[in-house]
């Protein structure tokens, strides 16, 4: 399944070095160079994961997801976010947000596959349940409706042949006195 993977980044080679992992695995890359401009490609185009550069100018990758953490429309979006390996602290700091995953930079393109593939993939997941537990509902909404509907009917079935069985009495008793 194609998904969309938006990179977001300030440097030129992260950028270009990223793009060719994403694409490789079959994916569309989605590219930003800071954070405000994330903001606005995730408006666009709903991204299917994020990998997101901590240390950004205007606005940062703490700033990104500051932004959308209120935001239950992008809330499912997976993170994986970046940083150099001398700033751990901003890592540390990120988990706050929750991202999905943590890589330090430089990183090694078959740990980053495998974590694009691995999120992507639980991502995709977490949608065909969410969308079955959806299917499931409505037909368990439609069941309770046709049991009460049902049940109903059945009283008012019931109604009607105490009724009948009232008449089928007073029918015999007639009869009895004739």
């Amino acid at each position: 399944v194609k998904s969309k993977v938006l990179i977001v980044d300030d440097e030129l080679i992260n950028l270009t070095i990223l793009e060719d992992l994403v694409t490789s695995l079959g994916h569309t890359a989605i590219l930003a160079e800071d954070g405000v401009e994330a903001l606005t490609k995730i408006m666009e185009s709903k991204p299917d994961l994020i990998l997101l550069d901590l240390m950004m100018p205007a606005l940062d990758g703490f700033g990104v997801m500051d932004k959308l953490k209120n935001r239950p429309e992008f809330s499912d979006i997976p993170i994986i976010v970046q940083s150099t390996m001398d700033d751990k602290e901003s890592i540390i700091r990120a988990t706050k947000y929750k991202p999905k995953n943590d890589l330090l930079k430089p990183f090694n393109p078959d740990v980053m596959k495998t974590r694009v593939t691995l999120h992507l993939e639980k991502s995709r997941l977490s949608a065909t349940i969410k969308k079955q537990k959806e299917k499931i509902d409505s037909m368990t909404e439609g069941f309770e409706q046709a049991v009460k509907d049902g049940a109903g009917a059945l009283g008012k079935a019931y109604e009607k042949l105490v009724l009948l069985n009232g008449v089928n009495v007073q029918a015999l008793k007639t009869i009895d006195h004739l």
